[in-house]
């Protein structure tokens, strides 16, 4: 996929690094699953969030296939992470592909995960004087991947300066997550979601949504306020203690959907 989120045709792509290591290559646009409308639609909004739909023109290329993805990439390989090592994921990274991937048969392997119970011990070696020759000292610092990407013969210009990404992140935080072409839906689907609203909407549930909307909004808030402090402060903001407060309201916000919402 050749286009980041919030940015243009081209700007994420891959193929000169993919020629340098070897690799075929088949380009297309993080929009393009657009043009199929419904069909793709239906396979991953069922989750609420069709962040890897972009995926959908590739079916064909994904059949019965290995598929190596990037998830939690951010948190494992950052020297700097946020969260408490080892325990707990802040959102279901991948989790939009699973009836996508069911129905083209492949597997979607995220080497990122190897050793996630040992992620302190990965932090260590991040920041090990070792690895200093691969250290950029900035907020996308990523000493191991950077190391093994560059001893493969990648140039350091190339790649990993900052954060781009293609997922297609409809209903959260659409001034930092979406562009606005990302705001489309087909014709068909807006009819489905409409109908489904005629039919169910009533004072209770709109009551329900809104306080869980309102929860959610409150954490990632609070979310975004530790990784301030992180940029601020230092490292030390991402210790235990302070993840753990995250996790507890996140616990709660599960905790009040659960006791007041006949909606799953």
């Amino acid at each position: 996929i050749i286009d980041s989120r919030n940015g243009v045709s081209g700007d994420d792509s891959g193929e000169e690094i993919a020629n340098i290591l070897g690799l075929e290559t088949v380009s297309g646009l993080r929009t393009a699953y657009q043009a199929s409308g419904l069909k793709a639609e239906k396979l991953f909004y069922f989750t609420g969030i069709p962040e890897d739909i972009y995926l959908y023109p590739m079916r064909e290329h994904l059949r019965s296939t290995l598929l190596f993805s990037g998830v939690k990439g951010d948190t494992m390989w950052d020297r700097n992470p946020i969260g408490a090592a080892g325990t707990w994921s802040w959102d279901p990274g991948g989790a939009t592909l699973q009836e996508f991937r069911l129905r083209m048969n492949f597997v979607q392997l995220p080497p990122a995960f190897f050793g996630w119970r040992h992620h302190k011990q990965l932090i260590e070696v991040s920041r090990s004087p070792e690895l200093v020759p691969w250290t950029l000292w900035n907020e996308y610092d990523r000493p191991i991947p950077r190391r093994i990407v560059e001893q493969a013969g990648v140039p350091r210009e190339m790649f990993g300066f900052s954060k781009k990404a293609v997922s297609v992140c409809i209903g959260i935080d659409k001034n930092c997550y979406i562009g606005e072409d990302d705001h489309y839906i087909s014709p068909e689907f807006a009819q489905l979601l409409d109908d489904h609203y005629r039919e169910f909407a009533n004072p209770r549930l709109l009551t329900e949504m809104a306080l869980a909307n309102s929860m959610h909004s409150m954490i990632r808030r609070v979310h975004r306020i530790f990784y301030r402090l992180k940029k601020d402060v230092g490292p030390e903001i991402g210790s235990s203690k302070n993840s753990n407060i995250l996790k507890s309201l996140n616990s709660q916000f599960l905790a009040i959907v659960e006791k007041h919402s006949d909606f799953r």
